[in-house]
């Protein structure tokens, strides 16, 4: 009855990945992080990344999807379509969002859930304690 639950309250929030990745799920993913096969991006708010972002992210807060100005183009017209993208937020829910619009898209697109899968799985993560002072802190563009 529980797993029932939780299957409905995934489907009813739009995420694929809820409640979270694995440590050997995010171990793969990173790899192909860094290996340049996938691109990470964070989609939490700017309040959200003053507790640190994965080290290898492109950071597009949600408001900025759903506003879709100047900088979400930019970064939308530079996602490669035939690469991997992993999208995270704080809980997954988001994410999951994103995710499915980029599948709309025509995107290769999965939801690694929460950035504490990131962190917890012992991930590289940059700190970003003046976030509020800067309007892009990390990578603002995907490297091709």
């Amino acid at each position: 009855m529980q797993g029932l639950a939780l299957a409905l309250l995934s489907f009813a929030l739009g995420s694929t990945a809820l409640f979270g990745a694995d440590k050997a799920a995010v171990e793969a993913m990173s790899g192909k992080v860094a290996k340049g096969e996938a691109i990470l991006i964070d989609v939490r708010e700017m309040d959200e990344i003053k507790d640190g972002m994965a080290a290898p992210a492109i950071w597009l807060s949600t408001s900025e999807i759903k506003g879709k100005g100047s900088r979400y183009a930019e970064i939308m017209k530079g996602l490669p379509k035939d690469k991997q993208i992993y999208v995270y937020c704080a809980s997954g829910g988001r994410s999951g969002r994103f995710v499915e619009q980029l599948k709309e898209q025509g995107y290769k697109a999965e939801n690694l859930g929460g950035f504490a899968d990131w962190r917890d799985a012992g991930k590289s993560v940059t700190p970003v304690p003046d976030a509020g002072d800067k309007a892009c802190p990390f990578l603002c563009k995907p490297k091709g």
